[in-house]
C-alpha cells in the first residue's frame, strides 16, 4: 500500500496491492508495440472478467480504438502505441481522461501534463480501487 490518506483509506476498504511486471516486448510494426505483462493475479482475484477485454482508446470524436486485452495463466498482452505523443496531434485541443489505481494515476497525469504539455484544464483523472 501506498503511504498517505490514499493507503489508509484503501486498507479500511480492504484494497489489494499488485504488482504488474514487463515481461517482455516485441515491435509488431513501425507505430505499434506489443508488450507482455504479469498481473500479479489481479485478474484471478477481482473474478469478474472474461479471458479478453476490449478496452476503449478514443483518438477522435468519431472513432474508438479497441485494443484487446488477453488473460493467459496471468500475463496481460495487449498492443500499446510505441509512442503516445505520436496520437497527439495538438496538446492543446486535446482532452485526456485517465482513470486507474491512484498511485498510476498521479504518474500518467504527470506524465501528460510535464511531458506531453497538455493544459491541465484538458485532463480529468481519477484514481480509484475496488474493494475486495
Amino acid at each position: 500500500m501506498g503511504r498517505g490518506w490514499e493507503g489508509v483509506v484503501l486498507k479500511l476498504f480492504g484494497g489489494k496491492d499488485f504488482v504488474f511486471t514487463v515481461t517482455g516486448a516485441e515491435q509488431v510494426t513501425e507505430r505499434y508495440r506489443r508488450v507482455h505483462i504479469t498481473d500479479g493475479g489481479m485478474l484471478e482475484s477481482t473474478g469478474v472478467h472474461d479471458s479478453d477485454h476490449e478496452l476503449p482508446l478514443r483518438l477522435d470524436p468519431e472513432h474508438d480504438d479497441l485494443r484487446t486485452v488477453s488473460r493467459k495463466d496471468g500475463q496481460l498482452v495487449t498492443e500499446v502505441k510505441a509512442t503516445l505523443p505520436d496520437l497527439i496531434e495538438d496538446a492543446a485541443n486535446t482532452f485526456v481522461w485517465i482513470a486507474c489505481d491512484t498511485a498510476n494515476t498521479r504518474a500518467l497525469t504527470s506524465y501528460a501534463l510535464k511531458e506531453l504539455a497538455i493544459p491541465k484544464t484538458r485532463i480529468h483523472s481519477l484514481g480509484y480501487w475496488r474493494a475486495a
